[in-house]
């Protein structure tokens, strides 16, 4: 018999501090503070948070994928060029935010 060990909880975004940052960044780039914006962290549960959110740091992370299919059962729009989110730590403390620059529909080979 196998024993299955479920997911940890997903990480919860503190939403003062995800403010915080956001009022900053908007300022520091001249964008305006009601732009839409989301906020998340990588991963399932605290742990992964944390290690998943190393290489986008340090710049060795600078891209992601998803599934279509996904975003067409959910009703979410794949595009997401020019929309931006606050990146949490595993203790939902913001670390950095991205800015998707460009998205594209590829085969997954």
């Amino acid at each position: 018999m196998s024993t299955i060990t479920p997911l940890e909880p997903d990480v919860t975004p503190d939403p003062t501090a995800v403010a915080a940052m956001w009022s900053a960044y908007c300022t520091a780039t001249g964008l305006a503070p009601d732009t839409p914006h989301g906020a998340f962290a990588f991963g399932s549960g605290a742990a992964m948070a944390d290690e998943l959110l190393v290489p986008i740091l340090s710049g060795a992370k600078r891209a992601t994928a998803g599934v279509l299919v996904e975003y067409e059962a959910e009703g979410a729009p794949w595009d997401r060029s020019g929309y931006h989110e606050v990146v949490v730590d595993g203790r939902g403390q913001p670390a950095c935010i991205l800015r998707y620059t460009a998205c594209e529909v590829r085969p997954f080979d």
